[in-house]
């Protein structure tokens, strides 16, 4: 079985983990958790080549995998909330999560706060969907590609109500990507209407399959970071 496919926006996990410089069961692991969007083929799973290149860009998560909770908590601190009113009993193991390392290493860890599903949508869907009230929208969308964010256990009725389909061309048009917060993250942390914060924007942008957009949101993350850390530390 050929690792490309005819169409060359499509690659196979063979294919997928080549260009990641990993094996194929690294791949699937990916797929299984969320990072990579895959759809399945038979017995084979095809992932599109742009979200593949993303990860190629992106650095990997260093250290001990972050929990949904604690990423949305360090989401809170960069928009300017106090580590202490965030229903933690650590407030300053927090701050050390977020200071050390590289604006970018935080980055990558913090990708665990939704699990990204593209999606088809039909002409007026998304209009639709923003008058949905479970419905968070990130204000971080390319032109033909929308971001928005749902809580997880919302998202299976949302995908039936407005007839989402399932995609892994993020090239085409009527594209959305909805972002589901895992259940174990209090509603107190969790993103909310009208709209989410500068920083859940700016990451929305480094996972981006876009490289202008990637680079765009990682300079404006590093310098965010760096400023929410000086300010910690005085």
């Amino acid at each position: 079985m050929n690792k490309v496919f005819s169409d060359q926006s499509l690659l196979s996990a063979a294919g997928a983990a080549e260009m990641l410089g990993v094996t194929p069961q690294a791949v699937r692991d990916l797929i299984a958790s969320g990072e990579l969007d895959a759809q399945r083929i038979g017995r084979m799973f095809v992932l599109s080549r742009s979200q593949v290149e993303r990860l190629t860009r992106a650095p990997r998560p260093v250290g001990r995998p972050l929990a949904p909770a604690t990423a949305w908590r360090l989401v809170g601190v960069l928009s300017g909330r106090s580590p202490g009113s965030l229903g933690t009993d650590r407030p300053l193991r927090l701050r050390e999560q977020l200071c050390r390392g590289s604006a970018a290493e935080l980055a990558a860890r913090l990708r665990v706060r939704a699990r990204p599903q593209a999606l088809d949508i039909t002409t007026g869907t998304w209009r639709r969907l923003l008058e949905d009230p479970r419905i968070v929208p990130s204000g971080a969308g390319l032109s033909l590609t929308l971001d928005a964010y749902i809580a997880a256990a919302a998202l299976p009725d949302v995908v039936e109500r407005y007839g989402l389909r399932p995609t892994t061309d993020l090239g085409g048009g009527g594209l959305v990507v909805l972002r589901a917060v895992p259940r174990s993250v209090p509603a107190s942390l969790a993103p909310r209407r009208p709209r989410t914060p500068e920083v859940v924007q700016l990451l929305d942008a480094i996972e981006s399959a876009d490289p202008d957009r990637h680079t765009e949101g990682a300079l404006a993350f590093a310098d965010l970071w760096q400023a929410r850390c000086a300010a910690l530390s005085v």
